[in-house]
């Protein structure tokens, strides 16, 4: 799973394992797309910029506020139904 601006993507990638390397193992796609730790570039600088700017709990609330975005620190099954918008909130 990888978390982006505009929510969560599935992806499927070969993952290379050399166990004689200390880190035993990489996964190309995530190095070509600048991928950090599961996060898309532009939705990690923003959580270092709110981050940065306010402490963890704001910035957390901060970034699901603006846009559903999620918190390095939830689970990462409840990410994808966290920008979800719940009809009965709506009033629809």
């Amino acid at each position: 799973m990888v978390e982006t601006l505009f929510g969560a993507l599935e992806l499927q990638r070969s993952y290379y394992y050399r166990p004689d390397l200390e880190s035993n193992g990489r996964f190309p796609l995530d190095e070509a797309l600048g991928l950090i730790d599961g996060y898309s570039p532009g939705l990690a600088r923003l959580m270092c910029r709110a981050g940065a700017q306010s402490p963890c709990e704001m910035a957390s609330a901060d970034l699901k506020a603006y846009g559903g975005s999620p918190n390095p620190e939830d689970d990462r099954s409840d990410r994808a139904g966290s920008t979800k918008m719940d009809r009965s909130t709506t009033g629809t």
